[in-house]
């Protein structure tokens, strides 16, 4: 997708000075909108910012910049011609840029057709002296803009939940720790450290919850900081 922006990414159509147009190619995440959405609800974010509506959410492949309109028939060529092999993007992080003053979701792997596309986009950005090649790829949604503080993240949360959780004779309960963190409980713990620790007597899991034995208790400061992805 090839995409105008009025001067913040995901922004409206819009033109520069000149009649230059402020181009960025795009994939949009349709079935990932509601859920990167519904997390970007939950963040408890400063007075400010502006969470980003969900129908302009999108990751960024390159960002062309200030592109003169009689150029935009060769940055429509290049979109058509370059093509790459169908991946699979998880966004699985939560993260906080405070140079740019925003919230992202990101992926932690990077597809190896995603990246080839990344540069395959670069080069021939550059070949028309368009975009310069950024460093590296770093795959995200913005979820929102304006982010002056850095706002409590889910995986902050995850921690808080756990600790708390874990504390306690019941344990945690995975539906519970989901709505309050808007992660799934096996997502955010690492699977070869809980089992390390349930066979260690450590830890106890049911289908509904993640349980700290007497001894586990005793030795949660030093557990949880292994256990949370």
């Amino acid at each position: 997708m090839l995409a105008s922006s009025g001067g913040a990414e995901g922004g409206g159509g819009g033109t520069g000075d000149g009649g230059a147009l402020r181009l960025f190619f795009s994939f949009v995440p349709d079935e990932a909108r509601g859920p990167l959405a519904e997390v970007g609800a939950r963040l408890a974010l400063c007075a400010g910012a502006r969470r980003v509506p969900p129908e302009n959410l999108h990751m960024t492949l390159a960002f062309v910049g200030e592109v003169p309109s009689a150029q935009l028939p060769a940055v429509l060529q290049l979109g058509r011609s370059v093509r790459g092999l169908c991946c699979s993007i998880e966004f699985d992080a939560y993260e906080y840029w405070p140079k740019p003053e925003v919230v992202v979701a990101a992926a932690r792997v990077i597809p190896a057709p995603l990246e080839a596309l990344w540069r395959d986009a670069h080069a021939e950005l550059a070949r028309l002296e368009l975009a310069a090649k950024p460093k590296r790829l770093r795959p995200h949604v913005t979820l929102a803009h304006g982010v002056s503080q850095e706002p409590v993240l889910p995986a902050e949360r995850a921690r808080e939940a756990l600790l708390m959780g874990l504390r306690l004779a019941e344990g945690v309960h995975a539906d519970r720790f989901a709505a309050r963190t808007c992660m799934q409980l096996d997502r955010a713990i690492d699977a070869g450290i809980m089992e390390a620790a349930v066979e260690a007597g450590y830890l106890q899991r049911t289908p509904t919850h993640l349980i700290a034995t007497a001894e586990g208790r005793r030795r949660l400061d030093a557990l949880l900081p292994r256990l949370l992805l």
